[in-house]
Formats: structure tokens, C-alpha cells, sequence
């Protein structure tokens, strides 16, 4: 008798072609996340510093900046953002870098976790494409002193 969940194919016999059986490489990110092999597709870079979030429309503190790429962000705060949110974010930037702007975009909330001990979130942001045109610059040239 086969396991469950395992399909059977006209004679019986479980198949590994046809039922979904592929099984992408997994891999564990630096947070303790499984994510697929390949899945990112963007280079992350941590600040060692501290990049504060607000958000656009209310101006409430959202949280700090944990990585970012060109294609979104992961943010600490005290409260989930709610998967599949769109939400108007400015990246306090020019609290760091005072001669760049602050950055304000469009993300969408794509997970979200809670960090226990320490009562936090931890949600990925992924940008909404495309960037607007003052924002590619800034976001460009963060990323390089990043890097740095």
C-alpha cells in the first residue's frame, strides 16, 4: 500500500514524473528563512547603521531598515504590516547621508515574522516597479556607500 499523498499511476506504483515531485533546492537565508535556490534576485546589503522607515501618508514611525536592495527591504518594527499591503514608504536616508534626499516609494508587503524574544517583526517589502524617477538615483547611490 503506498503513503499518503503519494499519486499512483495506472499500475499503481508512485511516479516521480508528472505529479509535481521536482523539488526545488532549498537553502536558509541569513534570517533563518527556507527560501528556494536562485530565489533572489537581488543583492541584499545591511546597514551597519541605522536607516529609520516612516510611512508617507501618516508619518508614523514604522520601524528600521534590517537589509535592502534594489528590490526591496526588510524592516524591523513593532508590528506586522500585513502581507499583500501596499504601502507609500520614505527611507530616512538623509539622517545618515546628509547630502542624499530621503527615499519615498511604493512597497508591497510580502512576509512577515515575529521575533521572539525580543516582541519585534521582521516583514519584507518588495518595491513596486517601476521606481519612481527621483528615486532610482538615491537608491543607486545608497546601495553603493553600502557596499563601501
Amino acid at each position: 500500500m503506498p503513503r499518503a499523498g503519494t499519486p499512483l499511476t495506472g499500475s499503481g506504483q508512485a511516479s516521480r514524473r508528472g505529479f509535481g515531485f521536482a523539488r526545488a533546492r532549498r537553502s536558509v537565508d541569513r534570517a533563518g528563512m527556507e527560501t528556494s535556490k536562485g530565489q533572489r534576485k537581488h543583492e541584499r546589503h545591511d546597514p551597519c547603521l541605522l536607516l529609520g522607515v516612516r510611512d508617507a501618508r501618516t508619518e508614523e514611525h514604522l520601524g528600521a531598515v534590517a537589509n535592502i536592495s534594489r528590490g526591496g527591504l526588510k524592516l524591523v518594527g513593532e508590528l506586522p504590516l500585513g502581507i499583500g499591503t501596499a504601502r507609500a514608504l520614505v527611507i530616512e536616508v538623509r539622517a545618515v547621508f546628509a547630502d542624499l534626499e530621503d527615499l519615498t516609494l511604493e512597497a508591497e508587503v510580502r512576509w512577515q515574522r515575529a521575533v521572539e524574544p525580543a516582541g519585534t517583526w521582521q516583514n519584507g517589502l518588495e518595491f513596486t516597479r517601476p521606481l519612481p524617477r527621483e528615486a532610482e538615483p538615491i537608491l543607486t547611490e545608497l546601495l553603493a556607500r553600502l557596499e563601501e
